[in-house]
């Protein structure tokens, strides 16, 4: 089995709230299937969560009751999301059912601490897809957090040890220094700066991307694509080669 993060870069528009493109995530949703591989999908949360995630300060943990209005609207928004990314592999031709994190993950201090994998496994085995996505979940330290779907990501590849794991962004690659690289390891990932912009963003980007990456290389391959590029993840399933970057 094969593991895909769908970024929300990708499947939203991350500057404006709740602009979901659901032209590409149908494209996404036919190269998954049409590749014929079984996977695990986690989506991002894209502009259906970061934007109110930081205007709540939810990745600073409880600090005001103010922020409660703030996780069950963000709970609420993640969840519509992913209906529309659920809609969008039924009508592909898909088996997906979801697993929001906030119902089978706790954490301490921002890291997950407890996940209920044995859901993923049933599920999976009984031949449905399962698909979870970037949430707000409690945490036994900070009272919640944000759960990213690249943390998410990085419990699943222990368990699954995937033959492979997919992290479909915007971009053609890793860049630093304004060059794309093909491979990064973890020397390499001290070049990799933490860019600043505009777009709200609470759970690091593509710095903290590659180092969950690295996590991940222990269990299985990681590659970084470009989603925007149509057959580009269908081609990565398929074991062909594209352009993009391994990690490990």
């Amino acid at each position: 089995m094969m593991l895909v993060k769908l970024g929300g870069s990708v499947i939203t528009d991350k500057t404006k709230k709740y602009i979901f493109r659901e032209k590409t995530m149908r494209r996404l949703a036919e190269e998954i299937r049409k590749s014929g591989e079984k996977v695990v999908v986690v989506h991002g949360a894209g502009s259906f969560g970061h934007i109110l995630a930081k205007k709540y300060r939810l990745d600073k943990g409880f600090i005001h009751e103010r922020q409660v209005k703030g996780v069950a609207v963000v709970q609420r928004d993640v969840k519509n999301l992913n209906l529309k990314v659920v809609n969008c592999l039924i009508d592909a031709g898909m088996n997906p059912v979801s697993i929001p994190p906030s119902s089978v993950v706790e954490c301490r201090n921002k890291k997950i601490e407890k996940i209920n994998l044995d859901v993923f496994k049933k599920y999976f085995n009984l031949g449905l897809t399962p698909v979870t996505f970037g949430d707000v979940a409690l945490d036994r330290k900070l009272g919640f957090c944000i759960v990213s779907g690249d943390l998410l990501m990085l419990e699943l590849a222990r368990v699954f040890k995937p033959e492979k794991a997919v992290f479909v962004v915007d971009v053609d690659s890793v860049y630093i220094n304004g060059k794309m690289v093909e491979k990064v390891d973890r020397k390499i990932i001290q070049n990799l700066e933490r860019k600043k912009t505009k777009i709200p963003d609470v759970t690091g980007s593509m710095h903290e991307k590659v180092k969950i990456g690295l996590e991940m290389s222990k269990f299985t391959k990681i590659m970084i694509i470009n989603g925007n590029v149509k057959g580009r993840l269908g081609d990565a399933l398929k074991g062909r080669k594209v352009v993009g970057t391994v990690v490990g």
